[in-house]
């Protein structure tokens, strides 16, 4: 109990009203005490009791002094304080009847009694029924229930209805009906709805959390992978154009890898395209986060040809597919929202889109991005997916030619010396002499509003997208058909071409003659699928062929790859925005993840050093050498 009582003096809410009532106490005893001997002094005390002297009173009250000094200082000290308790009387502020009496008394024999009573009429064998009669214990009084009211008084009365009074009646009985089922129906689709969109809320709040918790997961496994990914180029003292396997992004089942894009805004997200050439297709979105599993995922009728993020919509994902489709992918929910932008120009017969770019578009009022796709058909379409307005036919890629070898030279005889139209052999050039579409393979955004296709007949069309009548200019670079190009992103009159020859040539708008021509050998069988500027580095680029995948360096040496890798089906290579990781889709639906490390060290003028590279490449070729110094000079 003492242990009870003792606390901390500073724990004391109020220390100073303690204080206070501590002396008001001493002050009163001394006042009590005054009192006491004041009295005393008058009245003779028992000879039994001696008589207190004024000194033992005042050592009494000294005594007392001392005592609540001590008591103060120990509150002072902030030790203890002391509290004393009371008991107080216990209030009952309500209070149950009880259900029994106590045997012997007058209550007790009352109950008794109208207990004995309500027996005696339970076992009655009279139709006497009473009101109490199911209770157990008998009301003292009862009450009288009496009804005094006026007689029913009864009249005929006659009515007629016809046949129209009848209808209506049931007409609008049945209108009563349908609005109130109506009511009731739209009650019901509220409701509905309210709950479809509380289940949707909790789907996507679970999807969420299983999206964190699997990256946490995957970050058990793959941590050092995920950071040595996002780390920016480190420069080292050894240049070996090392590329280490970082993870595998695996796509089983899907087909093969037909195109690999990141995100311009997180260059941690990755889109894939899947699809074999008759089946389904499949678009997949990654992040490094997981590499395990896809977080967004696409099926498509057919296979996906090419994808690209919009750069000033980070949210939207273009897609073609080989049924000619143009697909807008939002990836913002966990259940991507798929549009269809060309539905309404899709012909019964569609031909495959094999290539698509987004740019920065004038139409002399606002300036946007918009989408240009190519195709089978060789028909160069403008797109605005944003507003999902009707598309635009922007220029007709194609050529006249003939059948017959034979035939089209003597159409061409004919152009010079027309034959009399009474001769047999008049050639009709509307019947013998055909238009053939340029098959388009691939899309390169170039300076100054032109769009580069590529073609199957080995030449390259430069659109300018300013002009009104859709004429373009033939540039003839490739003896087989030019599977891709790319600009380089630091110089854009700068590109590479990459053909169905199986070599990678580098041109200079303007020149008729490639800088560079690189082939890993002569007795390669196998085109190069892909091909691709490193963002970091002016001189450096990966190409894919079936067999390989080659790391060049224009700088250091061009007749051989400074780095390649072999032992599987390769499709296509993209290297990520910082230039530092290089991705490689394969045959089978897997895309390998590299880090480049021992790389050179970035060049502080890029463009100086990519062109005095290609200047150093062709010094011994004097007439090639005297047009690129001349090319030089003009630009």
């Amino acid at each position: 109990m003492d242990e009870f009582l003792e606390h901390s003096f500073d724990e004391f809410p109020n220390r100073l009203k303690f204080e206070e009532e501590l002396r008001k106490e001493v002050e009163r005893g001394k006042r009590k005490l005054d009192r006491a001997l004041n009295r005393a002094s008058g009245i003779p005390l028992p000879s039994a009791v001696p008589k207190k002297s004024e000194k033992v009173r005042n050592q009494e009250i000294k005594t007392v002094l001392e005592k609540h000094e001590l008591a103060k200082a120990e509150a002072e000290k902030g030790d203890c304080f002391h509290v004393r308790l009371f008991e107080t009387p216990t209030i009952f502020l309500f209070e149950i009847t009880p259900t029994y009496f106590i045997t012997g008394t007058e209550e007790t024999e009352n109950v008794q009694r109208l207990n004995e009573r309500y027996k005696e009429r339970k076992v009655s064998t009279d139709n006497v029924r009473y009101r109490d009669g199911f209770t157990q214990v008998v009301p003292t009084h009862f009450y009288k229930e009496l009804l005094l009211t006026d007689p029913v008084e009864k009249k005929d009365f006659g009515c007629s209805a016809s046949t129209w009074l009848l209808h209506d009646a049931y007409n609008e009985d049945q209108t009563k009906k349908d609005e109130g089922s109506t009511t009731e129906r739209v009650a019901t689709c509220e409701e509905e709805k309210e709950d479809e969109e509380e289940t949707k809320s909790l789907i996507r709040k679970f999807q969420q959390a299983a999206m964190i918790t699997c990256r946490v997961l995957s970050s058990n496994s793959f941590e050092s992978q995920q950071i040595s990914f996002s780390k920016k180029h480190q420069p080292s003292r050894g240049i070996s154009y090392k590329m280490d396997l970082l993870w595998t992004l695996p796509g089983a089942d899907l087909g093969p890898v037909n195109t690999i894009c990141f995100n311009n805004h997180n260059s941690k997200i990755i889109g894939v395209g899947y699809g074999a050439r008759e089946g389904p297709g499949t678009v997949r979105i990654w992040h490094v986060k997981n590499p395990e599993a896809a977080e967004r995922s696409v099926a498509t009728a057919r296979a996906v040809t090419c994808l690209q993020f919009s750069r000033t919509q980070p949210r939207l994902l273009a897609a073609t597919t080989r049924d000619g489709s143009v697909l807008l992918i939002d990836i913002t929910n966990h259940t991507p929202i798929v549009t269809t932008v060309n539905e309404k120009e899709l012909s019964p017969y569609p031909e495959p889109l094999w290539s698509l770019a987004w740019s920065m578009y004038d139409d002399g009022t606002t300036l946007e991005e918009r989408l240009f796709t190519v195709g089978q058909t060789g028909l160069l379409w403008l797109w605005d997916p944003i507003k999902q307005t009707e598309g635009r036919e922007m220029a007709k890629l194609s050529f006249v030619a003939a059948p017959d070898p034979e035939l089209n030279v003597r159409f061409q005889d004919l152009l010079e010396e027309p034959l009399d139209s009474e001769d047999d052999d008049t050639i009709d050039p509307d019947q013998y002499f055909l238009e053939v579409p340029y098959i388009g393979l691939c899309i390169s955004i170039g300076e100054r509003n032109k769009v580069y296709v590529t073609t199957d007949m080995g030449c390259i069309l430069c659109v300018n997208t300013h002009r009104a009548d859709g004429r373009w200019e033939k540039i003839d670079r490739h003896k087989l058909a030019v599977l891709g190009m790319a600009h380089s992103p630091f110089i854009k009159s700068v590109y590479l071409s990459h053909s169905a020859g199986g070599d990678v040539c580098i041109w200079l708008h303007g020149m008729q003659h490639s800088i560079l021509n690189l082939r890993v050998s002569d007795l390669s069988l196998y085109s190069i699928d892909s091909a691709a500027w490193s963002p970091s580095h002016s001189t450096i680029l990966a190409s894919c062929s079936r067999e390989r995948v080659c790391i060049w360096d224009l700088s250091r040496k061009t007749d051989r790859p400074m780095a390649s890798l072999t032992g599987r089906h390769y499709t296509r290579v993209s290297f990520s925005d910082a230039g530092t990781n290089l991705l490689v889709g394969c045959n089978d639906g897997d895309v390998l993840v590299y880090r480049l490390s021992e790389m050179p060290h970035r060049p502080h003028l890029q463009n100086d050093h990519l062109m005095k590279s290609l200047r150093k490449a062709v010094e011994t070729k004097a007439e090639l050498l005297k047009e690129l110094d001349k090319w030089l000079r003009d630009h």
